[in-house]
């Protein structure tokens, strides 16, 4: 369901074909914070941050990229939600042989 979710999404977004070559890829997890969390400042909680990102990743699999295969270089965070930025998924996908940004 969360996979068909990102899906739509990626689709309504992203107008293009997908991404060739090697990936650089950034996702930031942006989550409501609980009214008695573990931790104030990082959501230390379930969902683990590596099941997000491949969740996402197969997600986007023929839309955004060909194949998560593609992806060389990660960076992800899992944070809370503040007044700038608000619950989400946050995503930014550069080629490492260019300058394009997706």
């Amino acid at each position: 369901m969360f996979e068909d979710a990102i899906q739509t999404l990626a689709q309504r977004q992203f107008q293009g074909r997908p991404l060739d070559g090697p990936l650089q890829v950034q996702m930031k997890f942006v989550m409501k914070k609980p009214k008695r969390p573990k931790d104030e400042d990082l959501p230390m909680v379930k969902p683990d941050i590596d099941n997000l990102f491949k969740s996402v990743a197969d997600a986007l699999n023929g839309i955004l990229w060909h194949d998560d295969a593609q992806i060389c270089s990660i960076y992800c965070e899992k944070i809370y939600e503040t007044d700038e930025l608000l619950e989400g998924i946050y995503l930014e996908c550069k080629n490492l042989r260019s300058y394009e940004v997706s």
